[in-house]
């Protein structure tokens, strides 16, 4: 069945139906998750001044229904997207000699509080004589594509004071169709495994988790730049191997790595025209045993393996009915289980069924294509994905004003991020030499 937007129809405390509560489904991987943040590190041509940017991301946010609501958690563990009023932004300065890098590491160590309305937060540095923009925003609020809509929405309010974004009724993804019934059957048995317990989480919980996860945990963060020239290079030796620039970059990394390749890809399935702030993004896996083959003969087996779990809904959407069939606080507790030391038969299971348990992807790979922006201030975008726990190398992509920018982070050292980093983009460009 096709993706459908959630009615957002839920029956509230007095047992009667209501438009105000939208039911948390899909989004509630990342309740509880210690990384759930997507940073954009957005350029402008000049100098913006901090009133101004905090004026103009007001008036682009007053117009988001997802902003300008909160988590309402129940006894149950069920959740909600609850109205609040408009969320009044404060756009910070970095400290003295603070890199936009140096602020992400800290922000991701900290958890929002959503249950408050808390969804973004907004610093302002300075760079080679411009200013530099980090927003940092929860992944229940939005996808990535979403927040190129918003960062459009803010340069359009800098150029001429902009008017507020006219609201839209929220959309949250809603995935149709039931999994295959051996699934079903085995879902349930783990549900009812962890419904014994009757736990739940709270905030104090996941500060506590998220704490634990990254006191053990240094983040490495690279960042590269294609230039247009370079990029339509790239995209015409793809064009004539008939794969996309996303498999061809998932190539060059496996062929630095060698061994079996375990990808994990983000997908868009944001409905055509929706541009408010919603998460409408999915993922497939990719799995390739390594044999020495050409490089595009082996780019071609990728974008073919890509193209049958795109082209095919049930493959597609899997995660989404997986996500919904399970126990939202059987979800939260998987978190718990890796990380924070919870000892449950179920919770570890679906811990490892998700690669929390050490087990983790090669890579992950997110490809936003071109952003969308106007004519006005924002010269480059920079794409941090949230760094999930079961990828070793998160990778991020985004095409802006021609050129190709691309992010990496792990757990690896700055210096051996930023050298795999060249090094791919390196095998890339080889394998488009005539």
């Amino acid at each position: 069945m096709p993706m459908k937007r959630s009615t957002g129809e839920v029956k509230g405390e007095d047992g009667r139906m209501t438009d105000s509560l939208h039911a948390i489904e899909k989004e509630r991987i990342y309740l509880f998750a210690p990384a759930a943040m997507i940073f954009m590190k957005v350029t402008f041509q000049g100098i913006i001044p901090a009133d101004a940017l905090q004026s103009a991301v007001g008036r682009a946010a007053a117009g988001q229904v997802a902003l300008c609501s909160l988590v309402e958690q129940r006894p149950d563990g069920s959740a909600f997207f609850v109205p609040c009023d408009p969320p009044v932004p404060r756009v910070l300065p970095a400290a003295p000699g603070e890199t936009p890098e140096a602020v992400m590491r800290r922000e991701m160590r900290t958890p929002f509080a959503v249950e408050r309305g808390e969804w973004m937060r907004h610093f302002l540095a300075e760079e080679d004589g411009k200013s530099v923009w980090l927003l940092c925003c929860h992944h229940m609020a939005g996808d990535g594509i979403a927040l190129l809509y918003f960062i459009r929405d803010v340069e359009a309010a800098l150029a001429d004071g902009g008017r507020t974004r006219e609201r839209e009724p929220l959309a949250l993804c809603s995935p149709g169709g039931a999994l295959p019934l051996p699934i079903r059957m085995g879902v349930r048995a783990l549900n009812r495994q962890w419904g014994k317990t009757g736990r739940t989480f709270g905030p104090e919980d996941r500060a506590r988790m998220t704490d634990a996860y990254w006191a053990s945990r240094s983040l490495g963060m690279a960042h590269a730049v294609v230039d247009a020239q370079r990029l339509e290079k790239l995209l015409k030796a793809c064009r004539a191997q008939r794969v996309t620039l996303t498999a061809a970059w998932l190539t060059a990394v496996w062929f630095l790595e060698k061994g079996t390749m375990d990808a994990g890809i983000a997908v868009s399935i944001r409905p055509e025209g929706l541009e408010a702030m919603a998460n409408w993004a999915t993922g497939i896996s990719v799995r390739c045993a390594w044999n020495g083959v050409e490089f595009w003969h082996a780019a071609r087996k990728i974008h073919r393996r890509m193209r049958r779990k795109t082209g095919d809904i049930r493959k597609r959407d899997f995660l989404l009915r997986f996500l919904r069939a399970l126990s939202p606080t059987l979800i939260d507790a998987s978190y718990f289980a890796a990380f924070d030391g919870l000892e449950n038969g179920a919770a570890r299971r679906i811990s490892a069924m998700f690669g929390y348990d050490g087990h983790p992807k090669s890579c992950s790979v997110t490809n936003l294509l071109r952003a969308p922006l106007g004519n006005g201030a924002v010269e480059r975008i920079a794409f941090y994905p949230p760094m999930v726990p079961n990828a070793r190398l998160l990778f991020g992509m985004v095409t802006v004003r021609g050129n190709l920018e691309i992010t990496l982070q792990s757990f690896a050292g700055e210096k051996e991020t930023k050298a795999l980093l060249d090094a791919a983009l390196s095998r890339l460009f080889q394998a488009c030499e005539p």
